[in-house]
């Protein structure tokens, strides 16, 4: 099964909410707090609220997906989100008002969106934005740490002509925004026959 990518600007996902911060976590509504810039805030709360939406369109609305925050490393409430409650991997991203989430069936996921051109190099990065967002994305999924993938990256690994790609065991897709300006892709792991 294909991942489900949803994208939307963060204040047109939040608009429909009459009280968002309802539908995140204590933990979540602790880091939100901490954001000190209302656009940050509201990239915060709606890559989170497009999760939500992304899992409901795999499981159903009910009930609405919880989430925690576990980091691979060090296992503290920050890195990759966990869905407790549902048989899903999810992955969210934002930038400068844009918001990305994903949501399938299997163990590895990761979405990343940014505003860039494709074409151009990433200055101090030295690849194009639709190498970096692919990078970002397989990172996300747990493929290798961001120095690794971007090392790869600057050989050429990542800058396919074509928007989809098997690669180091995951597939890789860029995803379609609808916006100018602004690239996402995604990486996940199809599952296994049986899970």
């Amino acid at each position: 099964m294909e991942p489900v990518v949803l994208i939307q600007r963060s204040v047109v996902r939040l608009h429909p909410e009459p009280d968002p911060l309802r539908l995140i976590s204590g933990s979540d509504r602790a880091r939100w707090e901490r954001l000190r810039r209302p656009c940050d805030r509201h990239d915060f709360l709606a890559a989170r609220l497009l999760a939500r939406d992304a899992v409901a369109q795999i499981c159903g609305p009910e009930p609405a997906a919880d989430f925690v925050q576990r980091c691979d490393s060090c296992a503290g409430p920050h890195g990759r989100p966990v869905v407790t409650n549902h048989d899903v991997s999810v992955s969210w991203a934002h930038a400068h008002g844009f918001s990305a989430a994903a949501a399938c069936r299997g163990d590895r996921l990761g979405v990343d969106i940014d505003l860039l051109d494709p074409d151009l190099l990433v200055p101090d990065v030295g690849v194009t934005g639709r190498a970096f967002v692919r990078a970002e994305a397989l990172v996300k999924a747990g493929a290798f740490d961001l120095d690794v993938v971007l090392e790869l990256a600057r050989h050429g690994e990542l800058g396919w002509p074509g928007d989809r790609r098997d690669v180091y065991g995951l597939v890789v897709e860029d995803v379609p925004t609808g916006f100018d300006g602004v690239i996402a892709a995604v990486a996940w792991r199809r599952p296994t026959v049986g899970s």
